[in-house]
């Protein structure tokens, strides 16, 4: 007998019966059980991380973009001058030009139960305001640019006061650039000392201010008394004085202006402008002050911020050079 090959038997065909249900390729099946549990999937993982963006939105790790007009300054600034005006300022809005915004400021919501949206983080409401905490100049350059604020919002105060928040994280800002001058710099230790006496009660005594601030006891008596004779330490000291400047004149300050001991000393002392002669600093009743320093060849007299109306300019002029006159004449 020959060898024969084996071949499989093909199926016979036949029609479907009357009970035959079909294969289901719907979301009924296997696979679309397996579609349903991955969008589901896919869904709780967005949702997860829109809250995680949220959180971090919250907590001041993402920064957001708002609108300028959406940031309000209640402390203002610490910097003597008009710094909106200068060079530095010129140049950083030209860098804002050309490299955009690289760092961003802190704000705090005015609302103390902000929370963003966890839907849409980033969506921030128009209306909503934010209290500036650092980041003037920043700011001021994108106003000028007329573009939007990178932002980090911050819900976290220190000690749950939103102003002494302010006012130091604006202090430590400038101290970690170390560009404020010892004006600036005693001023602005002396603005958050008065603060927390305001708030605390004037009994509160200047150590346990020093430990709120985290800084030396002798330098917040210093910002005390900066503050207290602001008026006259700026007139007295070039704008550019150093720390050690303001040191040494503030005692000297203390003794001439409130009639302690050894205040002839202290007016033969005081410290001197640049050529050397002490300046004299007269308020006037209507706000401003003038401004008289002895020079070798006589007298250098500076009116600040006295407002004289257009009007009455040629009559001012007039009586300023006949007083000046009579006086000059003996």
């Amino acid at each position: 007998m020959k060898n024969q090959v084996m071949r499989p038997k093909r199926p016979r065909e036949s029609s479907p019966t009357e009970d035959a249900v079909p294969l289901s390729v719907s979301n009924k099946g296997v696979w679309g059980q397996a579609s349903r549990a991955q969008t589901a999937h896919i869904v709780e993982e967005l949702r997860s991380n829109t809250q995680r963006l949220s959180e971090a939105i919250r907590k001041g790790r993402v920064a957001v973009e708002l609108d300028p007009s959406q940031i309000v300054d209640e402390v203002g600034s610490d910097r003597l001058g008009d710094w909106g005006n200068d060079k530095a300022f010129a140049e950083l809005v030209e860098n804002f030009k050309v490299r955009g915004q690289m760092q961003p400021i802190r704000v705090r919501p005015a609302d103390p139960a902000w929370q963003p949206d966890e839907s849409k983080p980033y969506a921030i409401s128009e209306n909503e305001k934010f209290i500036l905490q650092s980041g003037r100049r920043r700011k001021a350059a994108c106003e000028v640019l007329k573009r939007p604020v990178l932002a980090v919002i911050t819900t976290e105060l220190k000690d749950g006061d939103g102003t002494l928040s302010d006012l130091q994280e604006r202090y430590f800002e400038n101290q970690i650039r170390k560009n404020l001058t010892g004006i600036e710099f005693y001023l602005a230790v002396g603005e958050m000392a008065y603060y927390i006496r305001e708030t605390h009660g004037s009994d509160i005594s200047q150590r346990a201010i020093a430990d709120r601030l985290k800084l030396p006891q002798p330098t917040v008596a210093l910002g005390l008394k900066a503050q207290r004779f602001r008026v006259e330490l700026e007139a007295r000291l070039p704008a550019e004085a150093s720390q050690r400047q303001v040191r040494e004149i503030l005692p000297l300050l203390e003794m001439e202006l409130e009639g302690t001991e050894s205040s002839d000393a202290a007016k033969r002392t005081i410290s001197k402008g640049k050529s050397g002669h002490a300046q004299k600093c007269i308020p006037l009743e209507h706000g401003g002050d003038v401004r008289i320093k002895p020079t070798k060849s006589g007298i250098t007299m500076i009116a600040k911020h006295v407002a004289i109306p257009e009007k009455q300019q040629a009559a001012f002029e007039r009586d300023l050079a006949a007083l000046l006159s009579r006086y000059q004449s003996g």
